[in-house]
């Protein structure tokens, strides 16, 4: 017997043939006898105090003798018999094996280092760990039922460990919890966890198989890539959650997803496969897989339980499964495929599905009634951020929209109001899944027209000119990306304008008045002018002469047509005279020096219009030739 006030501690190694008893006096001392010690009797610990630990390692069979223990008592041992009550209430007893490669055997299972029914029913502790990661030997678990006596029991190996075939493993604890982790899980045997608030927690990074029924009010599936695949018809599992790698599981009654031990939804690096009903109340349940998700069950939600399921291959529900809940978000990265039908999936809110492309996902009549979204995943367009409403399918595909300018043309010296264009690419509808989007579905805004012939100056000669087109104010939330061709052209019309002659009169013997104009009809730009000038038919008799057009143009840029008149020539005012000596003499003419023998017998003349001008201005002044016989005079006369 060994008697201390402080701690103990050992320097060599202990031989005891005998019963041997280790005591610490003094409140959170300690007994740490780690070496390789040989002691055949029984031994006993005794410390006070929460942090008065004990560890014993003991490299021959170990008795582990009464012993009570204020902190955590460690035996390190490859076998062990526990004879007399072992009491560290509320503190972790952990019996490990003294050589990595020794075999476990809890209850009637087989192995070096066994702990009995008799042995855990001995053992009062708040956790009792049996085994450790650092062995390499394998656990068997056979027939044995935790005692009240200890509270939480961790089985841990670095190797697998197995429930045997035809054993039972049972736990009716109430808020206790079991822990099962090594390298593979193999539960031939049936395992019963079923105590108020029990967890079952079952850790590998290898494969998990049954063969007999796992009852458990929590279930918590962990191990970075475990494989786990639970799908025995005997399953009694309540709630269930999971972050591994595979999932396949079945319960004979409705599954919860939730949260175990801090451990919330179901999360894998693989795929999940869910065969029995499920359900999730009004919280909000997340599915991930780094896989495929397999929906063989019902599930179900409260009116406000929300679902998002992510799976980095296909998303399937199963011909025999529904989902209902109040928004449910189903992402696949590769398909989603509905076998199910119409009523695959209904909501109080929506749902939201995330897929590939529509030429590879199985609607199964599922139908949106709404539009679709394009070019976006999970990843790039969270739930919260889709702001079209009501049902959607959201699509990993990429759609474009190809905005090409069309031709267009004003006229020179007006400002063009560029608005023409075609649009392509619109993405047409999949009967009972979703709608065709057309202009008013796909995007917002116009495109930005642009063109250097758009400018009232932009000359004639210039066009066509290229009409370029862009982006603008367009945007689209339905997902769909821009193109833009710009091939349409622009062409300047010649501007139409008309001129209209003046009709013009003068009188026979004067000189043609300005032949001038007027625009009729349409208008010069700017500071544009005319050239040139009008022109009429000549002549100079009493008549009508036609006003045409001249050299009067307009620049290129211009239409010009011309309306001509008439210059119309009128006789002055004039007198008729006869072929008589008599009416010559009597009319009102000075003659001059005319000889008055040379009138004798009838005599004719020729009368030239005239004018002469004054001071008083001017007047009628004809020239006069007379003929005789005889002879010829001519002369001015004056009307007066």
């Amino acid at each position: 017997m060994v008697s201390t006030l402080g701690n103990l501690t050992q320097s060599g190694v202990l031989r005891v043939g005998g019963t041997s008893s280790f005591t610490t006096s003094a409140a959170n001392a300690t007994i740490t006898l780690a070496s390789a010690n040989l002691l055949s009797g029984a031994v006993s610990l005794n410390t006070s105090g929460a942090s008065g630990n004990a560890q014993l390692t003991n490299d021959l069979a170990t008795v582990l003798g009464a012993s009570t223990v204020g902190g955590n008592l460690t035996v390190q041992t490859d076998s062990i018999s526990v004879n007399a009550a072992v009491n560290a209430s509320g503190q972790t007893v952990t019996i490990q094996p003294f050589t990595s490669t020794t075999t476990m055997g809890l209850g009637t299972g087989a192995g070096t280092l066994s702990l009995s029914q008799t042995a855990l029913n001995n053992i009062t502790a708040g956790t009792l760990v049996f085994g450790g990661a650092g062995s390499t030997g394998a656990m068997t678990v056979g027939t044995v039922t935790l005692p009240a006596s200890i509270t939480n029991l961790s089985l841990i190996s670095g190797s697998s460990i197995t429930v045997a075939s035809g054993a039972a493993f049972s736990d009716t604890n109430a808020s206790g919890s079991v822990l099962l982790q090594g390298a593979s899980l193999a539960l031939s045997g049936s395992v019963f966890v079923n105590g108020t608030n029990s967890v079952l927690t079952l850790n590998t990074t290898g494969t998990a198989t049954q063969s007999a029924a796992i009852t458990a009010i929590n279930l918590a599936l962990l191990g970075t890539g475990g494989s786990y695949t639970l799908n025995n018809a005997g399953n009694m599992i309540g709630t269930v959650a999971a972050n591994t790698g595979s999932v396949s599981l079945t319960s004979g009654q409705a599954l919860t997803i939730g949260t175990v031990s801090g451990t919330v939804g179901l999360s894998s690096t693989s795929d999940i496969i869910l065969s029995s009903a499920v359900s999730w109340g009004n919280g909000t349940l997340t599915l991930t897989a780094g896989g495929n998700i397999t929906i063989n069950g019902t599930m179900s939600g409260g009116t406000t339980g929300d679902l998002t399921a992510m799976a980095a291959g296909n998303l399937t529900i199963g011909s025999s499964a529904t989902i209902t809940g109040h928004t449910v978000v189903l992402s696949a990265a590769g398909n989603f495929v509905n076998s199910r039908g119409s009523d695959a999936v209904s909501t109080s809110d929506r749902w939201l599905i995330y897929t590939s492309a529509p030429g590879t996902a199985t609607f199964g009549s599922l139908n949106s009634n709404n539009t679709t979204m394009w070019s976006n995943t999970y990843a790039t367009l969270a739930p919260a951020s889709v702001t079209l409403s009501s049902n959607r399918y959201i699509f990993a595909q990429t759609a474009t929209l190809t905005f090409t300018s069309s031709n267009d043309s004003k006229t020179y010296g007006d400002t063009a109001n560029l608005s023409l264009y075609t649009v392509s690419g619109l993405q047409s509808g999949v009967a009972n899944a979703f709608l065709a989007d057309t202009n008013a579905t796909a995007f917002s805004g116009s495109p930005a027209l642009s063109s250097s012939g758009a400018t009232a100056t932009a000359t004639v000669a210039g066009s066509p000119y290229t009409i370029a087109i862009s982006q603008g104010t367009l945007s689209s939330a339905s997902g769909y990306g821009f193109a833009f061709t710009s091939s349409g052209t622009l062409t300047v019309n010649a501007r139409p304008i008309t001129v209209t002659a003046d009709a013009r009169t003068r009188m026979v013997g004067t000189g043609d008045p300005s032949l001038t104009y007027q625009v009729t009809s349409g208008s010069l730009y700017g500071s544009d002018s005319f050239s040139g000038a009008l022109i009429r038919a000549p002549g100079e008799a009493i008549g009508s002469y036609p006003i045409t057009q001249g050299t009067l143009a307009a620049s290129p840029n211009y239409a010009l047509t011309f309306v001509g008149a008439t210059l119309v020539i009128t006789p002055n005012p004039a007198v008729t005279m006869t072929s008589t000596m008599a009416s010559i003499v009597t009319a009102d003419f000075t003659l001059g020096a005319l000889d008055p023998l040379s009138l004798l017998g009838p005599a004719t003349f020729s009368f030239t219009p005239g004018i002469e001008s004054d001071s008083k201005g001017q007047r009628p002044a004809p020239r006069l030739r007379f003929e005789t016989g005889k002879r010829s005079w001519s002369a001015r006369s004056s009307v007066r």
